[in-house]
């Protein structure tokens, strides 16, 4: 006599007339290979168990080969002032991070804290350079409150660096009519400004 339910073949003798009931069992392996890492396999799926590698950070530490703590004081200063120009003169203005990363990518380093001590002189005039061309923008004169005093303190300061300062109410008196700095429109204090500007730059060609 042939079993009610048959499984892959007929079934005889004592399992006649009775159910047969299928189990599956799960096997779980787990096997090693070469290096750090674990197979496991769980009912025809595949784990591989990969150990993380460490990761290493090199730090540098500033030293006496980079610049000084007032040195990164005046480059912060800059740097604000350039923030503070931005937002005042540009539409999309560029923030602390962009003109941080701009100094250090010119500078070929990866923390302004590691500028070179003989590199200061370039990092401040990289900045300085920032800042002129945003007041020397069109619309600098009326947006920026601080932009007529920024060209005097600019005027008699570059005078002053190249023993020029006798020469100044000369150029106000040939130019225009002996007025003063502060009687002078916009577009005039600014041609004064690059005056003295190319005088300074003559100057600096001179070795004075």
């Amino acid at each position: 006599m042939r079993a009610k339910q048959t499984v892959g073949s007929d079934v005889s003798g004592e399992m006649a007339n009775r159910d047969i009931k299928h189990h599956n069992h799960s096997h779980i392996k787990t096997g090693h290979i070469t290096g750090s890492h674990n197979i496991i396999g769980h009912q025809g799926a595949i784990h591989l168990q990969m150990a993380a590698s460490p990761v290493i950070k090199v730090v540098i530490q500033p030293g006496a080969q980079h610049i000084s703590e007032a040195h990164k004081f005046e480059l912060r200063e800059l740097v604000n002032e350039i923030i503070r120009l931005e937002a005042t003169i540009k539409k999309s203005p560029k923030r602390h991070a962009a003109v941080w990363s701009a100094l250090t990518a010119k500078l070929k380093v990866t923390s302004y804290h590691l500028i070179p001590a003989d590199a200061f002189e370039r990092a401040k005039a990289y900045l300085q350079t920032w800042c002129a061309r945003l007041r020397a923008s069109k619309n600098a004169p009326t947006k920026d409150p601080d932009w007529r005093n920024s060209r005097y303190s600019f005027i008699h300061a570059a005078a002053a660096e190249i023993g020029r300062n006798e020469d100044i109410p000369k150029l106000l008196a040939e130019r225009y009519s002996g007025r003063s700095l502060k009687d002078l429109s916009s577009l005039e204090l600014e041609n004064v400004y690059r005056i003295i500007a190319s005088w300074k730059k003559q100057a600096r060609q001179n070795g004075a």
